[in-house]
């Protein structure tokens, strides 16, 4: 998994330079915007990757008995059964509500109206309005860990970062630092202990 500064490396890194690259068309700035808000949504949720490209916007929901602030923080998105790994459903209660706002935003900002059985990850220019693939996503990250110069660092210690190690990170995280109960990290992944 990433360290947590080099976390911070790669956050600052598409924050500032690969979302507002002048060199690349609007659009593509725009792409890059919905790629960054994933990656902060993957380690926010410990989310496998084909879970999140799995995911319908009808499936994340605000949690009407939480208190103002946490209704613009946080969301409930529903994992189906045919979309979890282990054939279970889930409900995972996670703080990317601002992160899917914006994505909404950007959506809009792309002219490509969002409905409610659409893919959270559609790709707007798919005529099938059919989701990004996992190649997409992953080679954006590629992309973006070779351009930040964490992959040479990366590479130094031997270390491979995939879209799933994301879930590795946010599990990790939240026992380390976040302390949360090993079984609540357990059931929000949909994983054993």
């Amino acid at each position: 998994i990433l360290e947590l500064e080099q976390y911070e490396t790669l956050y600052k890194y598409m924050r500032y330079k690969y979302t507002t690259d002048k060199t690349v068309s609007e659009q593509e700035r725009l792409k890059r915007r919905v790629f960054s808000n994933v990656v902060g949504i993957l380690a926010n949720t410990g989310l496998r990757p084909k879970e999140l490209l799995g995911l319908y916007w009808h499936e994340i929901k605000v949690n009407k008995n939480d208190s103002h602030r946490l209704q613009r923080s946080h969301r409930l998105i529903t994992i189906r059964q045919d979309n979890s790994k282990t054939g279970r459903s889930r409900t995972v209660n996670a703080p990317v509500g601002e992160r899917i706002d914006r994505i909404k935003d950007i959506y809009k900002k792309m002219n490509f109206e969002i409905k409610p059985d659409d893919f959270f990850m559609v790709n707007p220019n798919s005529k099938g309005r059919k989701a990004y693939t996992r190649e997409n996503i992953a080679n954006r990250l590629r992309d973006v860990l070779e351009e930040s110069g964490l992959q040479q660092k990366l590479e130094e210690t031997d270390r491979n970062i995939t879209l799933y190690s994301f879930r590795h990170m946010y599990i990790c995280w939240r026992l380390r630092y976040g302390q949360v109960p090993i079984q609540l990290v357990a059931k929000n992944c949909g994983t054993s202990i």
